[in-house]
């Protein structure tokens, strides 16, 4: 009765020796909203004109894939090369009612490395947790770009440097491994380009933050 009984457990289990894999492949898909975290300096406070600054985060995507290194039954490293769209508007409010939004346009080479922590595997069902750090570079970084007289204009630097930290579960179905995971971003270096207007002078650093939500495919 108990050997049938394990059997029948067993028999339930989707891809059991998957976890046993030195290494594996896949590819992510994901949504995110895409902001900074914007930190203002004296200037603003002393400046007679300007009343506020906001930033208004967009939703954006993307695509990547993926390498899983295996170091034993609970601690995976995982490699995630990306391609990453995204926006965010900074918008200007003036004391006489006008307001002026610079648009900051993205697309970002990305690439993560993570470490992965898993719990025990219940039948088809893993949680785990993800931490880890992520280097970037935007190909649209406006950088050294022409602006025009009077126009909001903020450029930001094309290189960016983060952690990361998330959450997700590995779902085992008999052909592929299905795994959503949400995720944060956090830049730790300040992107802002400083270029002598009201617009970047009333502003101490800009500090990329992303919220994902990733579906990997395994």
């Amino acid at each position: 009765m108990g050997l049938f009984l394990t059997q029948h457990i067993q028999a339930q289990k989707n891809l059991p020796m998957y976890d046993m894999k030195k290494t594996h492949y896949g590819f992510t898909v994901g949504f995110s909203s895409t902001n900074f975290k914007l930190n203002r300096n004296e200037n603003f406070y002393k400046n007679d004109s300007l009343q506020s600054i906001y930033v208004k985060p967009f939703a954006g995507f993307n695509l990547g894939v993926l390498a899983n290194f295996h170091f034993g039954e609970f601690i995976d490293l995982r490699l995630i090369p990306s391609i990453s769209f995204a926006q965010r508007n900074i918008e200007y409010t003036f004391k006489d009612s006008s307001g002026s939004v610079a648009k900051i346009e993205s697309a970002y080479l990305e690439l993560p490395v993570v470490f992965k922590i898993k719990s025990v595997r219940h039948r088809n069902v893993r949680f785990y947790i993800v931490g880890g750090f992520i280097y970037s570079y935007d190909l649209s970084s406006n950088k050294g770009a022409d602006r025009k007289p009077n126009e909001a204009f903020v450029a930001v630097n094309s290189q960016n440097i983060g952690y990361q930290i998330g959450c997700g579960f590995d779902l085992y179905f008999p052909y592929f491994k299905f795994s959503p995971e949400l995720k944060l971003t956090n830049g730790l270096n300040n992107v802002l380009v400083k270029d002598g207007s009201l617009y970047t002078n009333t502003i101490d650093g800009l500090f990329s933050k992303i919220l994902q939500l990733n579906f990997y495919f395994e």
